[in-house]
């Protein structure tokens, strides 16, 4: 995969369109997520789901996206 296969994925789509409110996605995440609620999609029933990632994004909207303001 190369850098530009990477999209922005909203966590919220309603919310703000700046780095507090995104994470990279692939093309295909970032289609399938669509204007779900994040918990709705992103949770154990979604056969992408990998808790370790989920451990990223969280501490990424929390703290880390903050280094890049």
């Amino acid at each position: 995969m190369i850098l530009s296969d990477f999209h922005k994925e909203h966590i919220d789509d309603d919310g703000a369109n700046d780095l507090s409110n995104c994470v990279p996605s692939c093309k295909l995440c970032n289609s399938y997520k669509h204007q779900y609620i994040f918990d709705d999609w992103y949770n154990k029933n979604n056969p992408n789901f990998n808790q370790d990632r989920l451990n990223k994004i969280i501490k990424w909207l929390n703290e880390d996206y903050k280094l890049y303001l």
